[in-house]
């Protein structure tokens, strides 16, 4: 879908047009959009519902229902209560031509890209950015993105690496009347609450309502062999026979010939056979050229939504799309470690050996980000605090910044900069280059209390990690198509149950499990492979036991091992050998000597692991390539 709201406008028969007082709105691309008109009102929607809530309960929406739920919406449509209590993924704008106004907004956690820019009093959005981007005099690049870029991988959820293309805050939306834009953030807030018995059978409800409400005639569940994945099985069980359901895990083979994640792998056929449902491997071949041509054929769609990422992903939804049905639901278990334990549910928080004493040191490093630690900041005390000891000597002292007020609004930005952006990811700890931190965390830290904690962190995740290209690629093959993949732990109602979870609910030291309440259905109430997916030893990948890798001590890791020893060493060489270092990126913002040195060495075959990242990230950008 694109919109423009301008003085003027050419007719054309591809475009849907209204006149608004002295402008026009104009509708084009709108394949998939769905157009409901009820007296001087209409919506302009595109996208997928699943659900809505009215007095406190769920009611689906199932495919057919779309049109009819949204024509009864309209005489009694406000914006807030729209956004807070219909789940999906969708873009919408609501016209009211009576009152020459309109309304452009996004469901509630911005899961359907809508980039817009503006030009004087004229303004444009689009779901796609090849048809935004003609709609900037001159292509100009945003350091500040390009820094997000080489740091995490992508750019906070409002910004892109263009200048004078941006995309919706959370919260946002934006209202047009007679003219006037205006751009408005809808207020909220959560508090820590103490959590009963009750409050675990809320989150059953929320999980599966989540999940059957996102399902279809043929679900695939791209499993990883964890908790997440193997949770939404069981749920679509309950309401699918085993031939609707299919288990998809994806190999990656290394340059010798062994399986990365082949613990994952192993696992994933024998939680399929307990629920009796079929599963395919899709093999992603490191030595194999046609993986080449997989990635060719898939970089237009990557550069088009935004998103760089890594090399397998796109060709294992493909696969799911080529072997399914028409009627047919891609579900996949990401942002449920986000959600539950802030992504501390990884067992890497310390690479010993023991799996329960890996599992305990992310349960350390979750109450660090607790209410409990919060306090100790507060009372500048957390020095002494045992925990956050032991993890200032095992990443040496010197990684970490120095306050003597922890409380100042300079070490509270530091906290939260560290929560999402330090390699550490303990309190304080340092960030190599902080110069794009705008005003995201400065926001946060003059809001942030003991009671809030938690909702504040989880913006934090709204603003970064949940609009991340490792969550943005497994939908970008299916936009063509007018889908999305189905992730039912990135829920709206989901997410803010967690803003109230308290910390005794297996984020702090308590000997509850890391993704409690998860876990904890899983054992006494679902039925689920316990015994499988709580056996000691690895848990999904070979670097957790090969002493060369990252995982375990080493300084092998696959950025290293896709660079130096797969078909993509000398397909990034030739690309990185064209590319003109300071076309794209500032001297002011940027080393570019260094820059160059870098790439160089990489070029005549210099293996330098600290700078194998580095290379990755910038092998993929210009892969897929910039406007």
């Amino acid at each position: 879908m694109k919109i423009s709201f301008k003085k003027s406008v050419l007719p054309s028969d591809e475009s849907i047009t209204l006149k608004l007082g002295e402008n026009f709105l104009s509708i084009s691309d709108s394949k998939f959009v769905i157009n409901l008109k009820e007296g001087s009102k209409q919506f302009f929607f595109e996208g997928e519902l699943y659900y809505s809530i009215i007095d406190g309960k769920y009611s689906q929406i199932r495919k057919n229902e779309c049109s009819e739920f949204l024509k009864r919406r309209l005489n009694k449509f406000d914006v807030v209560e729209f956004i807070n209590s219909v789940e999906g993924i969708y873009n919408c704008v609501y016209v009211d031509e009576e009152k020459k106004s309109l309304i452009i907004f996004c469901d509630y956690l911005n899961r359907k890209n809508f980039f817009y820019t503006k030009k004087g009093g004229e303004i444009y959005f689009s779901t796609s950015l090849n048809s935004i981007i003609p709609e900037i005099s001159e292509v100009e690049y945003n350091q500040d993105s390009l820094q997000s870029y080489l740091t995490l991988g992508y750019t906070p959820i409002d910004k892109t690496f263009y200048k004078g293309i941006n995309r919706f805050k959370s919260n946002e939306f934006i209202e047009i009347v007679e003219g006037k834009i205006e751009h408005k953030i809808f207020p909220e807030e959560q508090k820590i609450e103490n959590y009963d018995d009750s409050h675990l059978a809320k989150y059953d409800e929320l999980l599966s309502n989540s999940i059957i409400s996102r399902s279809s005639l043929h679900n695939i569940v791209l499993n990883s062999g964890g908790w997440d994945s193997t949770s939404i099985i069981y749920h679509l069980t309950k309401s699918y026979p085993s031939e609707k359901i299919n288990s998809l895990v994806y190999e990656t083979k290394l340059s010798d010939g062994q399986i990365f994640n082949v613990y994952e792998s192993n696992k994933v056929k024998r939680i399929s056979e307990f629920y009796s449902v079929k599963s395919d491997i899709c093999e992603v071949d490191f030595n194999n050229k046609n993986l080449l041509n997989d990635w060719e054929s898939v970089k237009a769609e990557m550069k088009n939504y935004h998103t760089y990422f890594f090399v397998d992903m796109p060709k294992v939804v493909a696969h799911a799309v080529n072997n399914g049905a028409e009627d047919i639901s891609i579900f996949s278990g990401e942002a449920s470690d986000s959600i539950h334990n802030f992504g501390f549910s990884q067992f890497v928080s310390v690479n010993y050996g023991n799996k329960q004493l890996r599992e305990y040191a992310d349960k350390m490093k979750s109450y660090l980000f607790g209410p409990t630690f919060f306090l100790k900041i507060k009372n500048n005390t957390y020095k002494e605090d045992k925990v956050f000891q032991f993890f200032k000597f095992y990443f040496s002292e010197e990684n970490f910044e120095k306050f003597e007020d922890a409380n100042s609004e300079e070490a509270l930005i530091s906290y939260l900069i560290s929560f999402m952006l330090s390699p550490q990811r303990v309190p304080f700890s340092k960030v190599a280059d902080r110069k794009f931190t705008d005003g995201i965390f400065s926001s946060i830290a003059s809001k942030i209390s003991r009671e809030n904690l938690y909702y504040f962190l989880i913006q934090l995740y709204r603003a970064y990690h949940f609009h991340s290209s490792q969550i943005e690629v497994k939908h970008t093959p299916l936009r063509k198509f007018g889908a999305n993949c189905k992730i039912p732990f990135l829920d709206s109602s989901l997410v803010k149950y967690m803003y109230s979870m308290p910390e005794n609910w297996g984020r702090g030291l308590e000997l509850r499990p890391t993704k409690y309440p998860l876990r904890k259905l899983a054992k006494e109430k679902w039925n689920m492979p316990n015994q499988i997916l709580e056996e000691s030893g690895p848990h999904s990948y070979i670097s957790e036991s090969d002493k060369r890798w990252n995982y375990s001590g080493g300084n092998w890791n696959i950025y290293c091992e896709t660079i130096y020893k797969s078909v993509f060493t000398d397909y990034f060489k030739s690309v990185l050998y064209e590319i003109d270092i300071e076309k794209y990126f500032n001297p002011e913002f940027f080393d570019i000597v260094q820059m160059k040195n870098v790439i160089k060495d990489f070029i005549n075959g210099k293996e330098d692991n600290k700078h194998a990242a580095f290379i990755y990230k910038l092998g993929l950008l210009f892969s897929i390539g910039l406007y």
